[in-house]
Formats: structure tokens, C-alpha cells, sequence
């Protein structure tokens, strides 16, 4: 995947981890009964589709690996200084990603102390943050990291700064408004997505909760991606590692403070005020090292796109009413077609240059005829 993200070949690489989820349920419907028939345990039926769906992403992604080029036969050679330099830069990452790891234990440890429902209650609240995280933030801050980083390499300081301002702006257009949505219209999108069965209103109400404190900081979750991206773009992986470790402190302190007097919502508040602060120390760092931010793009840009977003939820909660009449079958779905629409429509009326190079960029693509022998 990454030597396919490196040669900007993303189509293959975006499709292959669908087919983990695939293993995962074909493993989970097909599997149980014939593992009990052998006398073994149904819980290997997951372990089993793991290791399927890894094997099927390699596989998938194998022939256009081959097609760059790559593909040969692998070879670890620490002699060669490029092999030397990836494990230099990948050690303080690798750490990183354990202190992501810590942070994800302890906010489970504060949550079982808080009793029944507030894991569950986070954790529905996290799986709508990380549908527009997962889907485009992360697709963003993939797409550009190779610019970034080829940039980065032939010393152009100035094109790397205004390639990492277009991305924070189109970070920002998207991330904005899907904070606005959850902080604004939490509960009924809740309701409406959720609330059935065992789902109950006091289970939307809690989750509502604690989506009121994550949504809000979907926005600054969203701009550490970006921030991260450049910094190791630029070669600086050790920055990052040294905020990631305050940003653990800083959750931790909050989280001790904040869960007794305001329970699981307490983490949940922990939770983003540490990635306000992570935001902030990775804006110094990559100043510290670049000697601009170029907010004078980004800010204006970020303007009109809160100011959209706002007349957006002004417009849906006065609908609202009308809204909830559909059901919980259309109600979400209304509520969220009607944000989207009115959105774009105000972004549009404030000529925003970041809705223009989507759609410039959507039109050039259905522009493009195939080709006949």
C-alpha cells in the first residue's frame, strides 16, 4: 500500500482494505458452525478471517504493484543508506503509534469505571466521528503526503506551504461542517440512526453526550492529519512523537478532572481537549520549521465554510420538526441530505474556492471519453 500511495496510485490500494470487512463477514456468517463441527472454538472464525482478509489485500494489490515497477522479490539489505534512513525515520513513529495505542487503553479503563452503557456510548459516538474521518480526512491527508514529501525533497519550501494550505482548506471544508452537523443535530441524527430495540432514548440521549464533545473536535482531529502529514513529509518525524506524548498527558489530566463531576462525557471532553492542544503544538512545530502557516488562505477560507455550515443547521433544526415526521426509516437520511444540500448551496453563494476545485475536479473526470482501439 504505501509503495502504490507513493507512485500516486490510490484506486487499488483505497479498495483493498473493503475486502478485510468482506473476510470479516463471510467469516462470521460461514464459519462458526463448521469450526464447532471440528470441536473448536467459534471465536477462531475471526482470527481466521483476519489472516484471509490480510492475504486477499496483498493479493489485490500485488499486480498493480507490479505494474510500477516494484514487485521483485523482497530483500532487506541494511547496508543500502535508504533501508538505513526508513528505519531511522520509522522508529519515533513506530512509538507514536504505541502512545495512540496507551491512549486507546486508558479511555477504556476510565469508561469501565463509570458504569453500564458508557463504553457503548463512546463508542457509538466515535463510529460517527470516524465516518467522515475515515472516509475523506484520511483519503486527503493519504492523497497528499507524496506531493508533500516530493516537495519537501527538491527544497521547494514555498510550493510545499501552499500545497499543505490547499489541503488544511479542503481538510477544513469538509471537517467543519461534519462538526457543526454532530454538535448541532447529535441527538436526532442519533435518534433517528440509532434508536430501536435495545437502543432506547436514554441511549440516545448519553450518546448525543458524548458525540456533543468528539463531533466538536472532529475538526481539530482532522487538522493533526494534515499537520503530521507535512511534518513527516519534511523529514521531521520526531516532532510529532513528542506532541503525541503530551497530548497522552494532557488526556489523562483531563480525564482524572473531568470524569467524576460529568461521567463518560468527561472522557469524551478529555478526548478533545487533548487534541486542541495537540492541533496547537503541531501548528508551532511545523512554523518553527517552515516560518509560515499561510493562515491568510486558510482562515478566510475556513470562514466561509463555518459561516455555510452554520445557516446549514439553522435551516435543518427549523425543518426539523417536519423532519422527524418520516420516521426513523428516512429521518436520518433527511437530515443529512438536507445539510449536504443546503451547505454546498450557501458555499456556493459565497463562491468558495474549495467547492469549486471539488467540483472542477468531479467534472474533469466525467469530462474524460474512453479510449477504443
Amino acid at each position: 500500500m504505501a509503495a502504490l500511495h507513493a507512485q500516486r496510485r490510490f484506486a487499488v490500494a483505497s479498495f483493498a482494505p473493503g475486502l478485510l470487512n468482506v473476510a470479516f463477514l463471510a467469516g462470521a456468517f460461514l464459519l462458526p458452525g463448521p469450526l464447532e463441527r471440528a470441536g473448536l472454538d467459534r471465536s477462531y472464525a475471526m482470527a481466521i478471517a483476519a489472516l484471509v482478509g490480510g492475504l486477499l489485500q496483498v493479493l489485490a494489490q500485488w499486480p498493480e504493484l507490479r505494474r510500477t515497477g516494484y514487485g521483485a522479490r523482497p530483500r532487506l539489505d541494511f547496508s543500502d543508506p535508504s533501508v538505513r534512513e526508513v528505519f531511522r525515520r520509522i522508529t519515533p513513529m513506530t512509538f507514536g503509534i504505541g502512545v495512540y495505542y496507551v491512549d486507546l487503553v486508558l479511555s477504556r479503563r476510565f469508561l469501565s469505571e463509570l458504569g453500564p452503557g458508557a463504553q457503548s456510548y463512546f463508542s457509538w459516538a466515535m463510529r460517527l466521528c470516524d465516518f467522515p474521518l475515515g472516509i475523506f480526512v484520511m483519503a486527503l491527508s493519504t492523497a497528499a503526503l507524496p506531493s508533500l514529501s516530493a516537495l519537501a525533497a527538491e527544497g521547494k519550501r514555498e510550493e510545499l506551504v501552499a500545497a499543505f494550505a490547499y489541503g488544511v482548506r479542503l481538510t477544513l471544508f469538509v471537517a467543519l461542517p461534519a462538526s457543526v452537523l454532530l454538535v448541532f443535530l447529535g441527538e436526532p441524527l442519533v435518534r433517528a440512526l440509532f434508536q430501536r430495540g435495545e437502543f432506547d432514548s436514554t441511549a440516545t440521549r448519553e450518546t448525543a453526550r458524548a458525540l456533543l464533545y468528539q463531533g466538536g473536535a472532529l475538526w481539530t482531529v482532522a487538522l493533526v492529519r494534515q499537520l503530521v502529514a507535512v511534518l513527516h513529509a519534511s523529514g521531521d518525524t520526531r516532532a510529532p512523537v513528542v506532541v503525541s506524548v503530551v497530548d497522552l498527558v494532557v488526556f489523562v489530566a483531563l480525564a482524572v478532572a473531568l470524569k467524576g463531576p460529568m461521567g463518560h462525557a468527561g472522557v469524551s471532553a478529555a478526548v478533545a481537549g487533548s487534541s486542541a492542544v495537540q492541533m496547537l503544538l503541531l501548528f508551532v512545530a511545523v512554523r518553527r520549521r517552515h516560518g509560515t502557516m499561510a493562515l491568510g488562505r486558510i482562515v478566510p477560507s475556513a470562514a466561509k465554510t463555518l459561516l455555510a455550515a452554520g445557516g446549514a443547521v439553522l435551516a435543518v433544526r427549523f425543518a426539523l420538526p417536519a423532519i422527524e415526521r418520516l420516521g426513523p426509516a428516512f429521518g436520518g437520511a433527511a437530515v443529512l441530505c438536507a445539510f449536504g444540500a443546503i451547505f454546498l448551496a450557501l458555499a456556493a453563494a459565497l463562491r468558495s474556492g474549495e467547492l469549486d476545485a471539488l467540483t472542477s475536479g468531479v467534472r474533469r473526470r466525467l469530462a474524460k471519453k474512453p479510449t477504443t482501439d
